[in-house]
């Protein structure tokens, strides 16, 4: 085990690690994305944590009917406290009770578990650290973690799509994506591919996963391109160029690209200055966020969620689960 630290250390979050920002901690270092675990069905007298003076409310709500659960929280509780510098009063709510469902309904909540820190946790150097990465609702700091379980599964809604009209396939993909991941360039060809192979059978459904940066400059390009049925070329520039990106200011890369594409510059330049698109992105971010989207690329199949850049078969095994 790691040496123990004090509450003075300084966080090192990276920025499009949302929810693993309690994993870091928990697990003493960096986790990829692919990799990720968290916590489950923890029991209240595990840890003996009386009430009293500084320490911190931490409700987590759960279901401890979950078949198998991918991790669990009890074996790592008191290195958490330990890292934070800080002891946890805690409380575990079970979905399946009539306190669990009003939890559900008023925070509107798509998979579990979730953690509810209570304002004492903002005293700490962790929280000055991360405070971006918590959601502050009713003086309760919110962190969603990596699901094991999820209450609904997103919507095509108003993603781009390719391959079978939404609802018409038989399987749906829906991708959370970034354009400035390098990981969601890797999977790009192999989304491409599986619509070829897959024919009518299959619709895929991209939406957008802001990570910061030039993400929602780049997004719009891509969805102001969309207007004149070019969604498709521009993300596959974006995607192919993402080095050449690296090297350009951010809105004369999308110059070229639309040059590139062959777009109207005048509506283009209009959509693009107008940033006609933020609120779009804003909230197919938020969205992924609610169905424990943590970093990108994050996949769902149907009902099944796949994180992180995968080798194609193993996609392809997944989608077969589906076809009949």
């Amino acid at each position: 085990m790691a040496a123990k630290k004090t509450a003075s250390k300084k966080f090192k979050i990276n920025p499009w690690m949302i929810t693993s920002v309690v994993l870091v901690i928990l697990l003493g270092g960096f986790i990829a994305y692919d990799k990720s675990t968290g916590f489950q069905n923890l029991v209240n007298d595990t840890f003996g944590i009386e009430t009293g003076p500084g320490k911190i409310g931490l409700t987590i709500v759960t279901d401890p009917f979950v078949d198998n659960p991918p991790y669990d929280i009890s074996k790592n509780m008191d290195d958490l406290q330990t890292e934070i510098g800080r002891e946890f009063k805690i409380e575990t709510i079970d979905i399946n009770t009539d306190e669990g469902k009003q939890y559900l309904e008023k925070y509107k909540l798509k998979t579990i578990p979730v953690l509810f820190f209570d304002k004492k946790i903002t005293e700490t150097d962790f929280y000055k650290e991360a405070s971006s990465f918590f959601l502050q609702q009713d003086d309760l700091y919110i962190v969603k973690l990596q699901p094991y379980k999820y209450l609904e599964t997103p919507a095509a809604g108003d993603g781009q799509y390719k391959g079978a009209a939404p609802g018409k396939g038989q399987v749906t993909v829906i991708e959370y994506s970034s354009f400035t991941c390098g990981y969601c360039a890797k999977m790009s060809p192999l989304m491409t591919q599986l619509v070829e192979e897959y024919g009518d059978k299959i619709t895929f459904v991209y939406k957008h996963f802001d990570r910061g940066g030039p993400d929602a400059l780049l997004a719009n390009a891509a969805e102001c391109a969309g207007d004149q049925g070019k969604f498709w070329e521009m993300h596959d520039y974006i995607m192919t160029n993402q080095a050449d990106m690296q090297t350009k200011e951010v809105l004369d890369f999308i110059t070229e690209a639309s040059t590139t594409i062959g777009v109207n510059a005048v509506t283009f330049n209009t959509c693009v200055q107008e940033n006609k698109y933020a609120e779009k992105i804003k909230a197919q971010s938020a969205e992924g966020y609610e169905f424990g989207v943590n970093g990108t690329p994050g996949f769902f199949v149907n009902d099944k969620f796949i994180g992180g850049a995968v080798e194609y078969e193993t996609f392809k095994n997944t989608v077969d689960t589906f076809i009949q």
